[in-house]
């Protein structure tokens, strides 16, 4: 009997062990069939991405192994793309520049970019400009920070940023270090550094590279940073520099200027802008025009110590704008400040904003003293025989105007008009005609600079017509030491965008009898206005609406390599699919005229799925640095289509 017992006893245990395996074998099937159908777990998510992740940077490392090279260089045929707030930084021991990073927004999402440009002014009227490309390179980014410094062969140091994701939004704390000889990026990483944030700004001092200020924006409040770190290139650590509650010092703000002053062991800060925050109200944008100086000391112990003294306003200050960008230009120990935007909050409906295009200098030594870069008129022939007629004009018509005061008549005033149209013609018309101010660039803020042996260089940037943003490509050069004209390099090739000056001259013709009754004050403001209006559309290139070039079939080849038209990070097929089905109909419709519409959304989402997949790996790459990154993701309640108001003014 218990022989039996165990007998069943056994059977048992060998049936549920039968039945275990069976059920094991008709889950591993169910999971095969769902692989093969392209569906996943929800749970295993998160572990297929990384798999896949990590499989595609060992299969980018071994590709790097078998070419034997770690950076990929490639001369363009083209400028960069049309971008704002990347960093323009001059090489140290050369005449090159670097491009790094950047953003540019089309009107509906941020796209940001990780390219590595060189420019050479040297080749050419135009000079040459190189993409570098390696596995181990920063993420894509906007609003970081770029230094230089000339030891071992130049060094390019890059802290922070932001990435706006389709649906989340990063601040980054990570810190790199790019060898412009070998053209690779290292990633220093410590355990003490500045906290995530983006429109701070950095200066090189001696050994040190100091950081302050900046953002961090949660998609909901946007706070703003007023800490100073130091890193020191002998130890490579990070310090944070307290201050007592006490003393003064520069309040929090971003988007300011950050120059060194060697000479006098100082470090000037320069404007920038800050938003105040009071409960029931909505936030205030403030543009800030103070400037203060940190002056460093170092004992005999060597012991460094550092304090905030605030300078006056002196000579031929610029204007309250933000946007404004700062360059340094070392021979003169002087920074070029040139353009940015003036916003006047009239009301809670509406914001005023007027954009600048003039130039100026800040003498760094002494107190610090403000004056105006204006260009110089060329110098003519026979300039000097010219003013000594003119003085002789001017004499005789002094000399008629003194004998018609004893004769009757009064024509003199009738001759001295004549005599003064006379002499002045011509020298109007030769203005006109080799005027250097016809050179300035148009206005705009957030622009791109660096000064190189003495030549100032700027690249892109962002203007603003009505509630259009226009993130512009153009690039111009300006010899400081002779202030003659500007040199345009690359021109703006602006197109895609709705003209607006139509209708707006067709408002005021339909409000001109209410413009009449207006002040002459506000007359000449409106003349002011309209001037600046029509030079802007002139130099912007105006062309069709984007929307009518993308329903053009000989333009679908194009706009299909377009980066607005590429899968973003972060964005699914279908995603992908609904932001540019207008895209993909109007390609399906030039291959299948006679089709339906149901045939033609069909072909239009296959047509989408290959570029997505053709995309995809490019996607994994920028994921891969990202998440390597360490970034900070917020939730894009605010970032997912960024006003000019929230994004750029901050």
């Amino acid at each position: 009997m218990g022989k039996k017992d165990k007998k069943n006893t056994d059977s048992k245990a060998a049936s549920k062990a039968a039945k275990k395996d069976k059920a094991a074998k008709s889950a591993e099937k169910q999971r095969d069939k769902k692989a093969k159908k392209g569906g996943r777990d929800d749970d295993g998510d998160e572990e297929d991405l990384e798999a896949i992740l990590s499989q595609y940077q060992q299969e980018m490392e071994n590709l790097t192994l078998v070419k034997n090279l770690n950076v990929t260089e490639e001369i363009l045929d083209h400028p960069p793309s049309r971008r704002a707030n990347g960093t323009l930084t001059a090489d140290p021991n050369g005449t090159h520049l670097w491009l790094i990073g950047g953003d540019y927004f089309d009107g509906h999402r941020l796209h940001t970019y990780h390219n590595v440009y060189r420019y050479d002014p040297t080749k050419g009227d135009s000079g040459e400009w190189r993409e570098y490309k390696s596995k181990n390179a920063p993420a894509p980014r906007s609003a970081h920070q770029t230094v230089c410094t000339a030891q071992g062969g130049g060094k390019l140091w890059l802290f922070g940023g932001e990435f706006a994701g389709h649906s989340t939004f990063y601040h980054f704390s990570d810190f790199w270090c790019f060898d412009v000889t070998a053209k690779e990026w290292e990633r220093i990483d410590t355990k003490i550094r500045p906290s995530a944030r983006s429109g701070h700004r950095m200066t090189v001092f001696k050994n040190f590279i100091i950081l302050f200020g900046g953002f961090h924006d949660t998609g909901v409040r946007t706070t703003y940073l007023d800490d100073l770190w130091i890193f020191s290139m002998d130890d490579f650590r990070w310090r944070k520099i307290d201050f007592s509650p006490l003393e003064r010092k520069p309040c929090a703000r971003s988007g300011f200027s950050f120059l060194p002053c060697p000479e006098q062991n100082e470090v000037v800060v320069y404007g920038g802008f800050c938003k105040t925050y009071e409960k029931g109200k909505r936030p205030v944008a403030k543009s800030l025009d103070d400037c203060y100086a940190l002056k460093i000391t170092t004992d005999d112990d060597n012991k460094t110590s550092f304090k905030w003294d605030r300078r006056k306003k002196v000579g031929y200050v610029p204007s309250l704008r933000s946007g404004a960008t700062m360059a340094y230009w070392q021979a003169k120990s002087m920074g070029v400040l040139f353009a940015g935007v003036s916003d006047v909050d009239d009301s809670e409906e509406s914001l005023q904003s007027v954009f600048h295009n003039d130039l100026f200098g800040y003498n760094l030594l002494g107190g610090g003293k403000w004056q105006s870069l204006n260009l110089r008129k060329p110098k003519k022939a026979g300039a000097k025989k010219k003013s000594a007629k003119k003085k002789a004009a001017k004499a005789a018509a002094a000399a008629a105007q003194g004998d018609s005061d004893s004769e009757k008549g009064g024509g003199s005033d009738s001759d001295e008009e004549q005599t003064q149209t006379q002499t002045q013609a011509p020298h109007s018309e030769h203005d006109d005609a080799d005027d250097p101010q016809k050179s300035t660039p148009m206005p705009r803020y957030n622009a791109m600079l660096a000064i190189q042996r003495n030549t100032l260089y700027i690249f892109g940037g962002i203007f603003e017509q009505g509630t259009q943003e226009f993130t512009l490509d153009d690039m111009h050069s300006l010899a400081l030491d002779k202030l003659d004209r500007y040199r345009c390099i690359q021109e703006c090739n602006v197109v895609g965008i709705e003209d607006e000056q139509d209708d707006e001259e067709d408002e005021e013709d339909d409000d001109g009898e209410e413009d009449e009754e207006e002040g002459e004050g506000e007359d000449e403001e409106a003349g002011a206005d309209e001037g600046v209006a029509k030079e802007v559309h002139e130099k912007l290139q105006v062309d069709e609406p984007l929307e009518a070039k993308n329903d053009a079939p000989q333009d679908t080849t194009d706009n299909t390599t377009n980066d607005e038209n590429l899968p973003q990070p972060g964005e699914t097929l279908r995603q992908f699919f609904e932001r540019t089905k207008d895209l993909w109909v109007a390609a399906a419709a030039h291959k299948m005229p006679e089709a339906s519409a149901k045939e033609l959304r069909g072909v239009a989402f296959t047509l989408a799925e290959e570029k997505y997949e053709e995309h995809k790996p490019v996607l994994r790459e920028i994921e891969a640095m990202i998440r390597d990154s360490g970034a900070e993701p917020i939730a894009a309640k605010a970032q997912q289509q960024p006003g000019a108001a929230s994004r750029n003014r901050r």
